[in-house]
């Protein structure tokens, strides 16, 4: 017969064992429970999802389709041929004129969302080849956005290779001598069917030669902690107040 400090320990054992394998448990529960990203190509026009934040859906003034390697001081340019889905839409700033950056400031809106929360990315590419250093501009509030490039030199933000993340679909990484890169703007709340609105500009200023490619959005839901989840914190918990 076991005597009472014989059972102590080996009660202790079983529940360093049990608290093992919670966690380990815990562990696989939370990282398989993360949503891979869907990818939204930026499309203009009604039937689009993005347009000049100013403007409505349905406008195209913001636009031109010079498809060329300037932009227009005031437009951006629709490249067709390149990027995920044919189009990328470039904003560039060769001028020093006294107006200064003209470019309006886009807005890509993602809809049909279930409620919850959501990390939401934009993504753009640059020319790893070329002399150039690509960036572009973005956040979740209009006129309060951050610019990126892939390196984050100068004060600039640093981005990632979207290669390095997980999408439902894959959309293309590379082109060329280019690649697309991913800027996480953080988290964004839909209630009640709302759309996330991601505002891109350039922000480059005047005198530059530096160009954005912006190509798409894309969000991955935030899941709510799994009754899984919840039920084996609360057993940790237990064996812990046991101890």
């Amino acid at each position: 017969m076991l005597n009472p400090p014989m059972i102590q320990t080996k009660l202790m054992k079983n529940s360093k064992s049990i608290l093992t394998a919670c966690a380990a448990a815990l562990l696989m529960v939370s990282g398989s429970a993360r949503a891979a990203i869907t990818y939204r190509d930026a499309l203009e026009g009604a039937a689009g999802n993005t347009f000049a934040t100013v403007g409505s859906l349905g406008s195209t003034s913001w636009l031109a389709n010079n498809n060329a390697g300037n932009s227009i001081e005031t437009q951006w340019d629709r490249r067709s041929t390149f990027g995920n889905g044919g189009v990328v839409f470039q904003s560039s700033h060769f001028t020093t004129d006294a107006g200064g950056d003209q470019m309006p400031e886009l807005t890509t809106q993602v809809t049909g969302l279930s409620d919850g929360q959501y990390d939401v990315w934009v993504f753009f590419w640059d020319n790893n080849g070329g002399p150039n250093n690509w960036t572009i501009s973005a956040g979740l509030t209009s006129g309060s956005l951050t610019t990126y490039s892939f390196d984050g030199l100068g004060d600039r933000t640093q981005t990632v290779p979207a290669s390095s993340l997980d999408f439902v679909v894959n959309p293309m990484f590379t082109e060329s001598t280019r690649t697309l890169y991913a800027v996480n703007l953080r988290q964004s709340t839909v209630v009640g069917g709302s759309s996330i609105n991601v505002f891109v500009d350039n922000l480059i200023g005047s005198g530059t030669t530096n160009r954005v490619w912006y190509d798409g959005v894309g969000y991955e839901l935030i899941p709510e902690p799994s009754a899984a989840l919840l039920g084996g914190l609360g057993l940790l918990g237990l064996l812990r107040r046991r101890r």
